[in-house]
């Protein structure tokens, strides 16, 4: 029996480290305040668009996914070639 692992892409990759990031921001944001923050998020094209809303302060995060993909994919070549 063979069994298939799906490996995620770089794009998925590039997901969760921007979940991680607002994560962490949300929970900062929260400590901060005292205050439930909220966040909000929308793609534009291919720019991702957090807002994060705790009380009277607002922070807006954005990411240019094509750029982190990109950076992500030399990351990976340059680790290839210099093993």
């Amino acid at each position: 029996m063979t069994t298939n692992t799906i490996q995620p892409t770089n794009f998925d990759i590039v997901m969760e480290e921007i979940d991680t990031l607002v994560s962490n921001f949300q929970d900062s944001l929260t400590r901060i305040t005292n205050k439930v923050c909220k966040v909000d998020t929308f793609q534009l094209g291919l720019t991702y668009v957090v807002i994060l809303r705790a009380g009277k302060i607002s922070k807006t995060l954005s990411f240019n996914l094509d750029e982190l993909t990109e950076e992500l994919n030399l990351e990976v070549i340059d680790d290839t070639f210099n093993r």
